[in-house]
């Protein structure tokens, strides 16, 4: 691993030893080994078969509802996993999700990636930080439930972060990812807002608000009011949500 992706040694091998600490997940690419061999940081995973969630993306165009709803919480299991176990992922992004075949053939998420983003200062590599994650780490689950509502958003339309906020590079977005307000999906995606679920906008702006405890408290509860809302109905009283977000109305069936 180049210095740029994961820090400085000493910390690249805390976060890795803390996360060799986590009990294996069907989600999360299990990590066999790390360390610094002649000064340069590696890791020993998993072989996985499969493509980023980006090339997938790219050569699938948007997902069904159905298949968003289904990847979205396989990615909050493994999130609420980590998180439960103290861990933070830190670095989500399209090129951390691998999309693989599990053994029955149908297409399943592997998280990889825990920790490996670069503990500095710097300009961020990646559009899907949060920010609070511009000054660096410690990184919080927060900081991944507002990567995973990009992903969410990537999934349903085929566009990326970088389109979302309308920025030419990950600098360009950084002065965007740090404003209070924040991009509304249906005006952003053009002919693939109509691939949005009724709501989408109104969960959006929870799950990546600016203020990290503004947030859905745990990827899991951001992954059921997805869920919701691809299935039609959703509300959030229902789901003991006690900060709804304004204009969060749950769609409503003819009698």
């Amino acid at each position: 691993l180049a210095e740029e992706h994961c820090g400085e040694a000493a910390a690249f091998l805390e976060r890795h030893r803390a996360a060799h600490g986590v009990a294996a997940h069907p989600h999360v690419a299990e990590v066999f080994d790390s360390g610094v061999a002649d000064g340069q940081p590696f890791f020993a995973m998993e072989a996985l078969d499969g493509s980023t969630l980006a090339n997938y993306v790219t050569a699938q165009g948007p997902l069904s509802q159905g298949d968003v709803s289904r990847f979205v919480a396989q990615l909050a299991a493994a999130l609420d996993h980590l998180h439960g176990h103290d861990t933070q992922h830190g670095g989500l992004d399209d090129g951390c999700v691998l999309i693989v075949r599990d053994s029955g053939g149908t297409p399943s998420v592997k998280l990889v990636g825990v920790g490996v983003r670069a503990a500095s200062s710097a300009p961020p590599a990646s559009t899907y930080l949060a920010p609070e994650q511009l000054a660096g780490p410690p990184d919080t689950p927060a900081a991944d439930i507002f990567a995973l509502a990009l992903l969410a958003y990537q999934l349903f339309t085929g566009h990326d972060a970088m389109q979302l906020y309308g920025a030419l590079t990950p600098s360009d977005a950084a002065a965007k990812i740090d404003s209070p307000t924040r991009p509304r999906p249906s005006a952003q995606a053009g002919l693939a807002a109509l691939r949005l679920p009724h709501g989408f906008d109104d969960w959006f702006a929870r799950a990546n608000a600016h203020d990290p405890s503004q947030r859905f408290a745990s990827a899991g509860e951001a992954a059921t009011f997805l869920s919701q809302l691809v299935a039609g109905a959703a509300s959030p009283t229902q789901l003991g949500d006690s900060h709804p977000v304004a204009g969060f109305h749950a769609r409503t069936t003819a009698q």
